[in-house]
């Protein structure tokens, strides 16, 4: 059975080698991975923001 991110990429119309199916999954895990340490309240308290605008990657 093909692991879910290759299924989930390839649903998507993403062409996935075989050889390339532990790698995706290993960075798949470390994803979400990380994104259980991420705590939406440490970034509302935060003194630094991100914030991506369309079209806003030109300097004024």
């Amino acid at each position: 059975m093909k692991p879910f991110v290759i299924q989930l990429l390839e649903s998507r119309g993403l062409k996935i080698s075989e050889d390339t199916y532990e790698e995706k999954e290993e960075l798949w895990n470390f994803i979400h991975e990380q994104n259980e340490h991420f705590n939406k309240e440490d970034v509302e308290e935060s003194p630094i923001a991100l914030k991506s605008v369309a079209g806003g990657d030109h300097v004024e």
